[in-house]
């Protein structure tokens, strides 16, 4: 192999490595076989650390991500002193969401993505990550309720609020995953809604205030299935700020 490409292909491997990517990753990536890499970064100097060494923060955007699917339809698993994984599934249509997720969150991530069917013989993807200390840190600011159940605190909406510029990619996220396009009847203007049924009383009238104070009026009924759902003149607004960030195949969840 000429020495300028080699040279090449080892600066690109070294920058993924600081990317927080791993061998089996880079050599996906760079169709070098996963020994070659590690042959490489032994030579560059980078070696023997652990696997999650590679990464120590998130970006913003990569944290806006994360805090969107993990408000949606993600969930975190930890089991004794580990660190914790993260889960993701989606419906067999929403295979390229799930794995624009997973290359947002690639460093994260080494598995690929699983077809698997419900016990109704629906066909779903899934995929999950490494254990890591860094969603070892987000499980404690998500299942810090009874019973480890999922919930969300003002705690959980004051890390949206840190996001900066990024939070409405991170709204977006939230409503790819857990929100829907409705209507109260033919003619009317489209409005934004937003599943919440597994909160708490509580919780859900702290979503409603925090979306209120954001500008974002809604209510959200009593039952099982509540959902909170913003004004037409709200949702308009509320559209035009996630509608960038929303990925091709969602597409439909945004006004005609």
């Amino acid at each position: 192999m000429h020495a300028s490409l080699v040279s090449t292909i080892v600066s690109r491997i070294v920058q993924l490595s600081h990317d927080g990517l791993v061998s089996p990753q880079i050599a996906r990536e760079t169709g070098v076989s996963t020994a070659s890499v590690s042959k490489y970064l032994r030579s560059a100097g980078i070696r023997g650390r652990r696997t999650y060494a590679y990464l120590k923060a998130l970006s913003r955007r990569q944290e806006a991500v994360l805090l969107g699917t993990l408000l949606g339809d993600a969930y975190l698993r930890r089991r004794g002193t580990t660190h914790a994984r993260l889960w993701l599934k989606h419906a067999e249509r929403q295979e390229s969401y799930l794995k624009w997720k997973v290359a947002e969150l690639r460093p994260l991530f080494r598995a690929g993505v699983y077809r698997a069917r419900t016990k109704e013989g629906h066909l779903y993807v899934r995929t999950v990550s490494r254990t890591h200390p860094i969603l070892t840190a987000i499980h404690s600011l998500f299942y810090s309720g009874p019973k480890g159940r999922k919930s969300i605190t003002a705690a959980v909406l004051a890390r949206l609020d840190a996001l900066g510029d990024q939070l409405p990619l991170a709204l977006a996220v939230w409503y790819m995953d857990d929100g829907c396009r409705a209507h109260e009847r033919v003619g009317r203007a489209d409005r934004a809604d937003i599943a919440l049924g597994l909160l708490t009383p509580r919780q859900r009238r702290l979503v409603v205030s925090w979306f209120a104070d954001h500008g974002y009026e809604g209510s959200c009924s009593s039952d099982r299935c509540a959902r909170l759902r913003m004004t037409s003149t709200t949702s308009r607004t509320f559209f035009a700020v996630v509608g960038p960030h929303v990925h091709p195949c969602l597409r439909y969840k945004l006004p005609r």
